[in-house]
């Protein structure tokens, strides 16, 4: 009987030290990747139309923003290679149950922070009559410049 007990505390030793070891050396998990992996092709703005229904990273210039208090949805947005209303512009949306999220990463808000500058913005593209993007989180656009 004496060596089944000792054989149960050291099982239990030994597990105990294999918990602890897991705990410690275990890799803490990495941060999900922001900027586009090399592996993703980047597609300037005005070739968007070419991959409507698709998920792309498109890239080009703020040239126009808008945030609309008034309309439905109080979206935000944020035009892309020519202002509105050109049809040939990209228009990234960004509604106003998510504007927070912008506002914290882009102060005092993404209209005034992003306009002018040149922006990678992941996301689905739609066919609008334009293209347009709706983000959902501050991390699927990234100022080039």
């Amino acid at each position: 009987m004496k060596g089944v007990k000792w054989h149960y505390i050291l099982v239990l030793g030994l597990s105990v030290l294999l918990t602890i070891s897991i705990v410690i050396f275990w890799p803490e998990p990495s941060a999900p990747e922001t900027l586009p992996t090399p592996s993703e092709l980047v597609t300037p703005w005005d070739e968007a139309g070419s991959y409507i229904g698709k998920i792309r990273i498109i890239e080009g210039p703020v040239v126009d923003a808008a945030f609309n208090i008034h309309s439905m949805g109080k979206p935000t947005f944020l035009h892309i290679g020519k202002p509105y209303p050109d049809p040939d512009r990209v228009s990234v949306v960004i509604w106003s149950d998510r504007r927070g999220e912008f506002i914290q990463e882009f102060p005092p808000n993404p209209e005034t922070y992003l306009l002018g500058k040149t922006v990678r913005v992941r996301g689905f593209i739609t066919d609008k009559g334009f293209q347009e993007i709706v983000l959902i989180a501050p991390k699927n656009i990234w100022v080039i410049e």
